[in-house]
């Protein structure tokens, strides 16, 4: 009935023993700045065209600090299951993506059973999220629901 030492640790945040006020890092930023995601300045625009003019709810583009040290060692890739080989997964990538680079995309989709696919698109990654883009990215997300709804509903 021994516990290992590492169990027996407190796992409260330091700042919460010291009554410290969590670090917050600015949600978007531009290359060079401390914040999770860095956008060069189109994107940047292209960002905050899709927030809303009042934020409601006192919502502030902040993130907790220590986020940024989950996510140094965070990788969907090393997520993948051997069920989800035979899953029928779809992937969209965005061929001039700052934030999710379109290799690690095709690195991940190279990982997947026979039944994925992966869509490239010529655009970066917030400009797929309206527009014409976004009618057909929308478009083929709908066309391989139903594809592969009618495959299993076929088994």
């Amino acid at each position: 009935d021994m516990e290992p030492a590492y169990m027996k640790l407190d796992m409260e945040p330091a700042y919460m023993k010291l009554d410290m006020e969590p670090a917050y890092v600015r949600l978007v930023g531009r290359p060079g700045d401390l914040a999770i995601m860095l956008l060069p300045e189109d994107q940047m625009t292209v960002y905050f065209s899709k927030h809303p003019k009042v934020y409601l709810g006192g919502w502030k583009p902040y993130v907790l600090g220590r986020l940024l040290i989950e996510m140094m060692t965070y990788s969907p890739i090393h997520s993948l299951q051997k069920e989800m080989l035979q899953t029928p997964v779809l992937m969209l990538s965005c061929s001039s993506d700052h934030l999710c680079a379109p290799d690690v995309v095709r690195k991940a989709h190279s990982l997947l059973g026979p039944a994925s696919e992966l869509l490239e698109f010529e655009c970066s990654h917030f400009d797929i999220y309206g527009g014409k883009l976004f009618k057909k990215a929308s478009r083929s997300m709908i066309d391989f629901f139903k594809k592969h709804s009618a495959d299993a509903m076929q088994s």
